[in-house]
């Protein structure tokens, strides 16, 4: 039987048998989506940290 070496099925083991099939697996869109999101607060709180810095450097004269 193919799999992992622990014996078990790989997950890229998983999708190459069947194909990927969109929420096939839900505990990894779930952790995909969270990943996702939390991707997103950090990218728009390092802009908005970036235009703070900016507009304080900016008023200090």
């Amino acid at each position: 039987m193919e799999g992992s070496e622990d014996g078990q099925w790989g997950y890229s083991a998983w999708l190459m048998k069947r194909g990927y099939v969109r929420d096939a697996d839900r505990d990894m869109a779930f952790f995909g989506f969270w990943a996702m999101l939390s991707g997103w607060i950090a990218a728009l709180a390092i802009a908005g940290a970036a235009v703070m810095i900016v507009l304080r450097q900016s008023t200090l004269g």
